[in-house]
């Protein structure tokens, strides 16, 4: 259906909210109810400086983490949700909605055109920039280096969703450890890694405790350290702990 060749979208560090995002806020907010609680458990606010890991549960999680998590971040997100209509679009229906979703033609192909065209202003709002599959990967390293030294954190989905979205996530990429091994070596600064789960029932939002890297790199390789986040972003599926209201 489409065949233009994608234009990459100019980057920029979104330090601030604009009164363009209050309104796509105010519009998302109605189709969305407010979670039961935030739990926080690592006591305080997050710093400007961290790498935060999600979870996506469907296209709730990121959703869900924007609209009450009112700190500004920004995000990775597949490159092609970054580019022009057609490949927003190709990626929607054939990845998105078809693979990961396992929806029908017709439902993917209204979906995808529907999404594909508010895309922009939602993903503007979201501070969501591109993450690369191939030697273009750098690009998402030094964007996200550059957006954590202006005091904004980064959000990223490493669950592999291949198959589909899962409750209880069974691997992670690996890939986002790269990011606090090159802030390390670039600034000595050894950023925390906050978990963050999203669950549906009930509907809740968990941050855990930060963990940091190059410190466990100092016992651990890096496999047991992918292993370490993922068994922690699972164990916060049915976790107590005091709750901060949204």
């Amino acid at each position: 259906m489409c065949n233009i060749m994608a234009k990459e979208k100019k980057f920029k560090v979104k330090k601030r909210f604009k009164w363009s995002d209050m309104v796509i806020h105010g519009l998302v907010r109605l189709f969305n109810r407010k979670p039961e609680a935030i739990i926080n458990l690592s006591g305080a606010p997050l710093p400007k400086q961290c790498v935060l890991l999600g979870n996506h549960n469907g296209s709730k999680g990121p959703i869900t983490f924007r609209l009450f998590i009112r700190d500004v971040y920004m995000t990775w997100s597949a490159h092609q949700m970054c580019e022009r209509f057609c490949s927003r679009y190709n990626y929607l229906y054939h990845t998105f909605y078809r693979q990961k979703y396992g929806y029908g033609r017709l439902k993917s192909f209204i979906k995808s055109v529907l999404l594909g065209f508010v895309a922009p202003w939602v993903y503007s709002y979201g501070g969501v920039f591109p993450v690369y599959y191939d030697n273009r990967l750098v690009k998402t390293y030094k964007y996200s280096i550059e957006i954590i030294e202006n005091n904004v954190p980064v959000l990223i989905f490493p669950e592999n969703s291949n198959e589909g979205y899962t409750d209880i996530l069974e691997q992670f990429w690996p890939g986002y450890l790269t990011l606090p091994k090159m802030y390390y070596k670039k600034h000595g600064i050894d950023l925390p890694v906050y978990c963050l789960r999203y669950d549906k029932d009930p509907k809740r939002i968990t941050i855990g405790k930060p963990m940091y890297y190059n410190e466990l790199a100092k016992t651990h390789t890096d496999e047991e350290i992918n292993k370490m986040f993922l068994d922690y972003m699972n164990s916060l599926k049915n976790v107590q702990a005091n709750i901060i209201n949204p």
